[in-house]
């Protein structure tokens, strides 16, 4: 059986434009591990299912790569798996003096 458990990291950009500014950084884990976190640790975490749910959260499907760093066309499917996947993950936001 493999673990669901997973972590990763997102760059915020100020938009979807090629001259885009790159603004934060954003520290995403599962939620397994988020419930593994102590209480008080998990003040500093928010859920991404009302950036998800709202449109808010947009997954550039042009940066997306697969494993072993080969890159990819991915589909307006495989964009809408992702995005679903994020759902139910938290994370924590370090933006630079925006």
């Amino acid at each position: 059986m493999t673990s669901r458990c997973f972590d990763m990291l997102a760059v915020i950009y100020d938009s979807d434009k090629p001259n885009a500014r790159l603004i934060g950084l954003e520290y995403i884990i599962s939620s397994e591990l988020f419930e593994g976190l102590p209480e008080e640790e998990k003040v500093y975490w928010h859920s991404h299912k009302f950036e998800v749910s709202s449109g808010t959260l947009q997954v550039c499907h042009q940066l997306l790569q697969v494993r072993v760093a080969v890159r990819a066309a991915i589909t307006s499917l495989k964009v809408k798996y992702v995005t679903l996947a994020i759902s139910s993950t938290s994370s924590q936001t370090c933006l630079f003096g925006v």
